[in-house]
């Protein structure tokens, strides 16, 4: 089940959290924030990434009526067949944070857009396999 926690709170059943603020948007839609988090990043640098990049997102009303910009599952594939995350590269190649600097930096490769920690897939894909 996606997004389910625990409230720390409240013991036994009454503990198990599940945020249900993505039921009812279309395609599966998640926030901005959720989505950056779940790359390892800060919601500011992907939202200035997605603006400066002309990447898509919907601005739909959120769980508590406010206004609230979401990604749907077409919106994050066109994310992923293009870009990475540095915590993602990390994580995929088995590498650890310094190590993983040193290569890129080994191999020149600079972050995309003017983010500071998305990279082309393109670029990193030979750290991928």
């Amino acid at each position: 089940m996606a997004r389910v926690g625990k409230y720390l709170q409240r013991s036994g059943f009454a503990s198990v959290l599940v945020n249900l603020g993505h039921v009812g948007q279309g395609g599966e839609a998640i926030s901005l924030d959720a989505f950056a988090y779940s790359q390892g990043l800060p919601p500011s640098e992907l939202l200035s990434f997605v603006r400066r990049n002309g990447l898509s997102c919907q601005q739909m009303r959120g769980p508590r009526g406010g206004a609230q910009l979401r990604m749907n599952a077409t919106d994050r594939e066109a994310f992923h067949d293009r870009f990475i995350s540095f915590h993602t590269v990390g994580v995929t190649a088995r590498l650890g944070w310094s190590e993983l600097q040193e290569r890129l930096d080994a191999d020149r490769i600079q972050p995309a857009g003017g983010s500071k920690r998305i990279y082309s897939r393109a670029e990193v894909s030979h750290l991928l396999s």
